[in-house]
């Protein structure tokens, strides 16, 4: 009779079912280890517990997630099949991404000397999925579901933006590769961004006008404005890092050039981010004053798009040394810390009376 009544207790109040939105958590929480230590080179020893967390939680996502569709195939069919959690698939590259990038920041030695030559293998399988994640998605949505202008939300760019965060993952790796091979990334790194980024600005201008003409998103997805920083921030980072890069590999008029153009179109990019961010804190702030914040996994939208449109800060703050780019770079990390903080925590609060209860079913049911 007891295990009768924990069965329906936990029936009732469940874990959320497994979906790639969980991939959120690894690419939050990566990209607060990698820049952590821009603020103090102290910060180091912690930054690196973020990254071995990082990683653990992907492999953890990674198998268990393998193991559960193995098991229930149409679970994975059903996934597929839901509009909402099928733009979530962009995830697992972005996760990858923000994984890689910390192996080559905080732990270039992790593989030995065979390190940089494994992390190059990790990319070129990263961007294969990352380009398919960013033809499949939208596929499945032409030609299999229906929507209006008001369903549309800033979830649609996840699928779309792994391919230039991979571009980004290049510019971060090159410069620690043999020369060829680095070259030849680089310039896959571009057609990585131009695959991504005009197609991110033209859905973010019809994400305007959807704002525009009808009333806010509902209240679980109070957080997605958040996410239009996601393509602003890394297209503005990866342009001018590939730049950069180039540039110290094959010193020419040519990659001079890139390197100003790349420093224009990322300060466009990123000027154009801080505007979407004053105006993503003002509907949140919005939302909370009217009651209106539940808790849901879509609160790890507030981390990584911060996360790469602050990693654009210190890219144009290095270029140019400016000293105001500066002082914004380390403002917007300090948010993403805070804001990391307060969603991590929530999370573990949130998941609390779930571990709990399948503690307690667990323990009784062996008795």
């Amino acid at each position: 009779m007891a295990h009768q009544e924990l069965r329906g207790m936990m029936a009732t109040r469940r874990l959320p079912s497994f979906g790639f939105e969980y991939f959120a958590v690894v690419m939050g929480t990566g990209i607060v280890a990698v820049l952590l230590p821009d603020l103090s080179a102290s910060l180091v020893p912690v930054a690196k517990a973020l990254w071995v967390l990082t990683a653990s939680i992907l492999v953890a996502l990674v198998i268990g997630g393998s193991a559960w569709f193995a098991v229930h195939p149409e679970k994975l069919g059903e996934l597929l099949d839901n509009k909402a959690r099928l733009m979530f698939i962009g995830c697992v590259p972005m996760a990858v991404s923000s994984t890689a990038n910390g192996v080559v920041h905080l732990e270039p030695n992790l593989f030995g000397t065979s390190t940089n030559e494994v992390m190059m293998w990790v990319l070129i399988a990263n961007i294969v999925i990352a380009i398919g994640s960013g033809i499949y998605a939208p596929y499945r949505l032409f030609a299999h579901h229906i929507a209006t202008l008001e369903e549309l939300d800033p979830t649609w760019l996840l699928p779309i933006v792994p391919a230039e965060v991979a571009s980004f993952q290049v510019a971060v790796l090159a410069p620690h590769l043999p020369h060829g091979a680095a070259v030849n990334l680089i310039w896959a790194g571009y057609f990585l961004w131009a695959m991504s980024v005009p197609l991110a600005l033209s859905l973010i201008a019809v994400i305007f006008l959807r704002l525009s003409v009808h009333r806010l998103f509902a209240p679980h997805l109070a957080t997605s404005t958040w996410l239009i920083l996601g393509p602003l921030g890394t297209g503005a980072a990866s342009i001018l890092a590939l730049g950069v890069d180039l540039h110290k590999l094959d010193p020419s008029a040519t990659t001079s050039a890139l390197v100003g153009a790349g420093l224009i179109g990322a300060i466009t990019l990123f000027a154009y981010g801080l505007w979407w961010l004053a105006v993503a804190g003002i509907l949140s702030i919005s939302y909370k004053r009217r009651g209106q914040y539940p808790f849901t996994m879509g609160w790890w939208g507030f981390t990584f798009p911060l996360g790469v449109l602050t990693s654009a800060s210190w890219e144009v703050a290095t270029t140019t040394g400016a000293g105001f780019a500066a002082i914004i770079a380390h403002v917007l990390t300090l948010l993403l810390v805070a804001l990391w903080a307060v969603v991590a925590g929530t999370t573990l609060i949130a998941l609390r009376p779930h571990l709990s209860k399948a503690r307690v079913l667990e323990a009784t049911l062996a008795d």
